[in-house]
């Protein structure tokens, strides 16, 4: 479980629940006619559910909802009833797609759809404007809603190992992203809205199919990881070298054969991995970033 699920469910763990798993996750049986309405998490995880149960749609104030690994197919309107939600964690089941009514959880941070062969999100996605954390890597999205980008809250991004070919113009309107993650899709570049995006620390494009580093990525002034690993990169631009607070810098996997004098001001940079690349173990460059501190894989 990731740092975010866990700290959900530490807060879940606090809140009026029904009862505890083994494993410390609030649960109840789906069979049960219950009367725990005023429950603020539970748990359905690994039950085996084809449907939710009519009784969760009476527990009001419910504001941690976990009912990963299962095999739903689909979620029913009235998921949009239970209003006070702030987690919802669906990993991990069947879902194709959403009902619209998702966007009435305006009250919901964390979102979790990842690990289904999810198609498409629902526009009404962006009415969610406290969303803070979203997964949906390991689906089917060959696009995403330019609403997504009324998430203005939004922080962090996972749509790793999707079908998407390019990424809405409005995306760069969140402009409060930490760390954005879009490994895994066939990109080729970025849209220009995304030098809005100011504030990340990290980026992830593992296998983007990027032929050179995107311009937009000179914007981001904050970036402490960069991973652009197993792309078609055979050059890095100098402006990497004004990219002050980077710390990792992972280019494996890229036919890049010379690095940029420009990387010697990089003052913070920890890490460059340059494993399965053409660079000269023994060339100068080579030589001086080790001669600074910087920890090379090569």
């Amino acid at each position: 479980m990731d740092h975010v699920a866990s700290t959900a469910l530490e807060s879940a763990q606090q809140l009026p629940a029904i009862r505890f798993r083994q494993n410390g996750q609030l649960c109840i049986s789906p069979e049960v006619n219950t009367d725990y309405f005023c429950a603020q998490g539970v748990s359905l995880t690994q039950m085996g559910l084809q449907s939710l149960p009519i009784w969760l749609f009476s527990c009001s104030q419910l504001k941690e909802l976990f009912i990963g690994q299962n095999q739903l197919r689909s979620l029913p309107d009235l998921i949009g009833t239970l209003t006070q939600l702030q987690g919802l964690y669906v990993y991990g089941n069947r879902l194709t797609g959403l009902p619209e009514t998702l966007g009435q959880l305006t009250q919901l941070q964390v979102l979790d759809l990842s690990h289904q062969p999810l198609s498409e999100l629902p526009a009404s996605i962006g009415a969610l404007d406290k969303l803070q954390t979203l997964y949906c890597s390991n689906a089917k999205l060959e696009d995403l809603p330019a609403t997504l980008g009324q998430c203005q809250s939004l922080t962090y991004l996972n749509i790793e190992n999707n079908q998407l070919r390019t990424l809405p113009e409005a995306l760069g309107q969140c402009a409060r992203l930490i760390e954005l993650r879009f490994s895994g899709n066939a990109l080729g570049q970025l849209p220009a809205s995304f030098e809005l995006l100011e504030e990340l620390r990290e980026l992830h494009c593992q296998k983007c199919d990027f032929h050179e580093l995107p311009k937009v990525i000179e914007a981001y002034g904050k970036l402490e990881v960069l991973v652009l690993r197993d792309n078609h990169i055979k050059q890095l631009p100098a402006f990497v070298g004004r990219l002050n607070e980077l710390q990792h810098i992972d280019l494996r996997g890229n036919p890049i054969n010379e690095l940029p004098e420009s990387l010697l001001e990089l003052g913070k940079l920890r890490r460059l991995d340059l494993r399965w690349t053409q660079i000269d173990p023994e060339a100068p460059l080579v030589m001086k970033l080790r001669q600074q501190g910087t920890l090379l894989y090569i």
